[in-house]
């Protein structure tokens, strides 16, 4: 069908004919009694075709649902691992407080060694 429209698209006569004659040889087959199937007639091909009949209550379960919303990142503990090797990403910084490289700052630095003068410790 799609090989003909494509060879008649040019020529508007020939596929006006075309489109002509396809109607009617829908119409004929749509008249013709062999052509229509009864409803009996259709369950037989299914089972002839398959091997199975067409049950009269179909029982569908419905699948569980499944939640993908949220990252779940609070639902599993971390391990002692995992903690270790996020602080070991981080490098430590140098703490002005005690002027170690550690991982606080002079804010929280119990250690501080307070400079004569500066205003920021005391």
């Amino acid at each position: 069908m799609e090989y003909c429209l494509e060879r008649l698209q040019n020529d508007k006569e020939k596929l006006e004919d075309f489109v002509k004659t396809t109607r009617t040889m829908r119409r004929v087959f749509e008249q013709d009694p062999v052509n229509t199937i009864a409803l009996d007639e259709s369950d037989e091909a299914v089972f002839r075709l398959f091997g199975v009949s067409i049950p009269e209550h179909i029982e569908v379960n419905v699948p569980p649902v499944i939640h993908n919303k949220g990252s779940g990142t609070k639902k599993w503990m971390v391990s002692a691992a995992e903690r270790a090797a996020a602080s070991s990403k981080s490098g430590s910084r140098k703490c002005t407080g005690c002027n170690l490289y550690v991982n606080h700052n002079w804010r929280t630095c119990k250690s501080a060694v307070m400079y004569p003068g500066c205003s920021i410790l005391q």
